[in-house]
């Protein structure tokens, strides 16, 4: 199995488990927990650096050793993307968390730290991530791999960031698969196809109403 493959494997897994988690209990996700900075540092915090601010907001959450490799901020929002060595792994490689923090009031953040959103990278398989929060507060990560691109959208709804948009293309195991998933029509889609052909041989569509949201991690381990 390719790492392309397990990644899509792996998403469309956790997507239905997250319907089903969802459906079982729509109440037991934990919430992103509120935070102030530092008071070192809370009176020159508009001074500061989107690197520095997310040192600062998210540096505790994740592990000791993780390193600052994106971070973006838009109308109020502060996202950022670290990465630690996978040590147990036969080639070198990371894993990434994806951190988003609101501003709620002044100087008071509601932070949300996941590793569930971001593919490992690794030498033999690396992925390129880029970061941006967009115009209405959403958080767009693309991954760009080496035969694949992989873009998801995450933005606040109720008080949860859940996922509204999805889009992977790519080679799959000597396949053409694409992946398109959309909070507005309620569905994910995916189709396969032969390389060397611009028709698709297999198309799935499932339809939901259930959201897709981050988890909560703290210093690397999974508490909901």
């Amino acid at each position: 199995m390719t790492p392309e493959s397990s990644s899509r494997r792996g998403f469309i897994k956790w997507i239905v488990s997250s319907f089903l988690l969802a459906q079982a209990a729509p109440n037991g996700k934990l919430l992103g927990t509120l935070a102030r900075p530092k008071p070192s540092i809370e009176h020159e915090w508009s001074n500061l650096s989107v690197e520095q601010q997310s040192r600062a907001l998210f540096g505790r959450q994740v592990p000791q050793d993780a390193r600052l490799i994106a971070s973006a901020r838009n109308g109020g929002v502060t996202a950022a993307v670290f990465e630690a060595d996978l040590r147990e792994s036969s080639f070198a490689s990371v894993a990434r968390w994806l951190c988003i923090a609101p501003e709620r009031s002044s100087g008071i953040f509601a932070i949300q730290v996941t590793g569930d959103a971001m593919a490992i990278s690794s030498s033999f398989h690396p992925v390129v991530v880029t970061l941006q929060v967009l115009g209405d507060g959403a958080v767009e990560v693309s991954e760009q791999h080496l035969r694949a691109h992989d873009q998801h959208v995450w933005k606040e709804l109720g008080g949860k960031w859940c996922l509204t948009r999805k889009s992977f293309a790519g080679n799959v195991a000597h396949r053409f698969v694409t992946e398109e998933y959309d909070l507005a029509t309620e569905q994910f889609v995916a189709t396969e196809g032969f390389i060397e052909n611009d028709e698709p041989y297999a198309s799935h569509c499932v339809s939901t109403n259930v959201l897709v949201e981050l988890g909560t991690y703290y210093k690397g381990q999974a508490i909901a």
